[in-house]
């Protein structure tokens, strides 16, 4: 016999993301939420100011003609791929793995995560999603007296 447990989470915030039907989902109560959202969007800013400063030194260099692409067409398109690849990862780690796929499949283009924060946004904002509110709560559940709050603000 094997025996199961199912915790079901009542502050689960789900979002179909695709004409499939697949979806994301937040808990809303995960203290690592604004953290990750945070991360994902200063990852994403991060990844593409480097891939910048990467195409303003290709744009300074001589270009080399190819049979269909000079050589810093192609290093250029390289780049492009490696940082949409990367921005994948970093909004995948906010939104759960696959994420991106199933959002936006196999094509990438050039205000893809511009577009996704967008309309992230208005969720976010649904699901209350606010650093300060957030700390508030969990003090107010987890303070026993003002020791433990000065504890929680150090």
């Amino acid at each position: 016999m094997k025996n199961k447990l199912r915790i079901e989470n009542e502050n689960k915030y789900e979002i179909e993301v695709n004409d499939d039907g697949e979806t994301i989902s937040f808990n809303i109560d995960d203290p690592s939420l604004m953290l990750r959202v945070e991360k994902a969007y200063e990852d994403v800013n991060k990844i593409s100011n480097f891939a910048k400063s990467e195409m303003a030194l290709i744009s300074k260099r001589a270009d080399i003609p190819g049979k269909i692409l000079s050589k810093n067409n192609r290093d250029t398109l390289k780049i492009y791929d490696k940082m949409y690849n990367d921005m994948r990862k970093a909004m995948d780690g906010l939104l759960g793995k696959g994420a991106c796929q199933k959002i936006f499949g196999d094509t990438n283009y050039f205000n893809m995560f511009d577009d996704l924060f967008k309309e992230l946004i208005p969720h976010f904002e649904n699901m209350g999603l606010n650093a300060e509110k957030f700390v508030d709560s969990i003090k107010s559940k987890y303070t026993v007296n003002d020791e433990d709050e000065e504890i929680l603000e150090a």
